[in-house]
């Protein structure tokens, strides 16, 4: 009788689901600023879009992902500062001065509303247009309205008055001379 003792061990493969070195370039692409999570695993996994398909579902609460995105994010991220008046009045003009060079030619690059409307903002910040001091008072107080009906003026009727004349009458007082025929 044979008696086998001995206990079969899966094979240590290590698979690209638990490669951390994939995970880490994952957060890092979802950073960037991708469409989408499928789009981020796409420029990991090129072409191999069934991976790139089960990675953009199933990393994303993975630790090593969300650390190498934080990592990421806090180097790259910019520091933001707010503009005094004086640098954003430089920005403005830099807007619209800016030129480009077009079929040999030197054009603005900003149209010629948009580089009014730095040439304007600019001198409001700086001072040069003169604030209106707007009065903004608005009357609440009540207004009434009163409807009369009266009624219509009565128009004398003008009254023909019948005279009967002869015509003969008229023919001897009238200025035209006339003559009956007949």
């Amino acid at each position: 009788m044979f008696v086998c003792n001995f206990i079969v061990t899966p094979l240590q493969v290590t698979s690209w689901k638990d490669d951390e070195e994939l995970k880490a370039q994952f957060g890092c692409a979802l950073a960037q600023g991708f469409k989408n999570s499928f789009e981020a695993a796409c420029s990991i996994f090129g072409k191999e879009t069934n991976k790139a398909l089960w990675a953009s579902t199933k990393w994303l609460e993975d630790e090593i992902v969300i650390k190498a995105k934080e990592e990421y994010n806090a180097v790259t991220a910019p520091q933001e500062e707010l503009l005094d008046k004086i640098s954003l009045s430089r920005k403005l003009l830099s807007f619209a001065e800016e030129t480009i060079i077009f079929n040999g030619e030197i054009r603005y690059a900003a149209e010629g509303k948009d580089r009014l409307a730095a040439y304007k903002l600019y001198a409001d910040i700086q001072g040069f247009i003169a604030k209106d001091s707007i009065s903004t008072t608005i009357n609440n107080s009540p207004k009434f309205m009163e409807i009369k009906f009266v009624e219509p003026d009565k128009k004398e009727v003008a009254k023909t008055i019948e005279h009967e004349s002869k015509i003969e009458d008229v023919l001897e007082n009238s200025p035209i001379k006339l003559k009956l025929v007949g």
